[in-house]
């Protein structure tokens, strides 16, 4: 690659890493360790979407990776936020969703006794394996998550969808912020204020944050060209973090037929819901989220129900 067009940056510099270019992490079992490792051993950074692994599970991935590359890579955990449980509410999604299971033939999804992993357990595995970064969403961890991967010289990555939010990050002590543009796919990482406000496209959202805090700042969103990659600019990203890009590599854990549709730009509108821990995420407006009857469905633990 030419150093001119991918400059070495902060984020070069804090993380270790040849290329401003940051896999993100998507949880759900996309991001296996061989593309973790692709990514880091190519000069990037990979990511470890390990947000719904359990402990063990989380420990195994990170030597699974370790084995595969000697380069820097980070790990996603998604800060955990209250949810009820309403069973009543679980049983007419579930309703909902078996004509569509039908359809795909999937069989029904098994009963739950738990929505979510622990997040400290998460955070011990992490730390307890060496993981080389530690990145997150939906929030703030608490200082002492914080400070124990400080004292282990280990850099933290937090997500800001507004200048408020980046604010935040800084003042609780993380090292980088990753920008996340109304472009950006996957979860809305918003977690001051409505999400509506937060609706920021990335070119407007990250001089926004680049002039409001001293932390290295990398862009998410709206990376389907060169346009907005990493090199001097007047709106200042010091890195990339990408996604969908990402899925069209053998490694990811998606069927064929899924990786080459997911693989090009959305020619389709994009809808802003949330069917997912009861945080709204951007999806593609493909197949049948066309038909599906409601943007938003008010109970948290439906990704356990979609799996």
């Amino acid at each position: 690659m030419d150093h001119w067009t991918w400059p070495h940056t902060r984020v070069t510099a804090l993380l270790g890493i040849t290329y401003p270019l940051i896999q993100a992490g998507m949880a759900g079992g996309t991001t296996t360790p061989a593309l973790v490792a692709a990514v880091s051993n190519a000069g990037g950074l990979g990511t470890l979407g390990a947000a719904y692994l359990s402990p063990d599970a989380l420990r195994e991935a990170l030597r699974a990776t370790r084995r595969l590359t000697d380069r820097p890579f980070a790990v996603n955990l998604f800060v955990p936020t209250p949810f009820a449980i309403d069973p009543h509410q679980i049983e007419r999604m579930a309703a909902r969703l078996a004509p569509y299971r039908d359809a795909m033939g999937l069989p029904e999804p098994p009963t739950m006794d738990r929505y979510a992993e622990s997040f400290d357990e998460q955070v011990t595995a992490v730390l307890d394996e060496r993981a080389p970064v530690f990145s997150f969403t939906f929030g703030i961890p608490e200082p002492d998550v914080l400070r124990r991967f400080k004292e282990r010289g280990v850099p933290t990555c937090g997500t800001a969808t507004t200048v408020r939010e980046a604010r935040a990050l800084t003042d609780a002590g993380v090292d980088l912020i990753v920008a996340h543009g109304s472009e950006a796919g996957g979860h809305r990482g918003t977690f001051l204020g409505p999400i509506n406000d937060a609706l920021i496209g990335t070119m407007a959202l990250v001089p926004q944050i680049v002039d409001r805090v001293p932390l290295p700042v990398i862009a998410a969103g709206a990376s389907w060209t060169g346009e907005g990659s990493p090199r001097p600019s007047p709106w200042g990203p010091q890195g990339r973090n990408w996604a969908r890009r990402s899925w069209r590599v053998q490694r990811v854990a998606h069927p064929p037929r899924i990786r080459k549709r997911s693989g090009a730009p959305p020619t389709r509108a994009r809808s802003s819901c949330a069917p997912s821990r009861g945080e709204p995420r951007a999806v593609s407006l493909i197949g049948w989220a066309w038909r599906w009857p409601s943007p938003t469905t008010p109970f948290h633990p439906s990704r356990s129900s979609t799996r």
